[in-house]
């Protein structure tokens, strides 16, 4: 039975990141939503991977543009990519 959802996390453009907060409970929960569907992702691992961002960052590291990102998920990740979204 599907849950009631709310507009503010309508995804416009896959993949999105949803942070969901229960104000009464004062919790929260993010989760990752792609074509197959919705994965929760612990904060600890977030907050890892905006550490590892910020620092790569101060030492002058960029985004990897479009066309890089297949290359790095198979030599980095051995990890064969999906297809796009659109």
């Amino acid at each position: 039975m599907p849950g009631k959802f709310d507009k503010q996390f309508e995804c416009d453009e896959l993949p999105c990141i949803h942070v969901v907060s229960d104000v009464r409970r004062k919790r929260i929960a993010v989760f990752v939503e792609t074509s197959d569907g919705v994965v929760y992702m612990p904060l600890k691992k977030i907050e890892d991977a905006c550490s590892r961002i910020a620092e790569l960052r101060r030492i002058h590291y960029r985004e990897a543009d479009y066309h890089e990102i297949d290359e790095l998920a198979r030599k980095y990740l051995d990890l064969e990519p999906v297809e796009d979204y659109d």
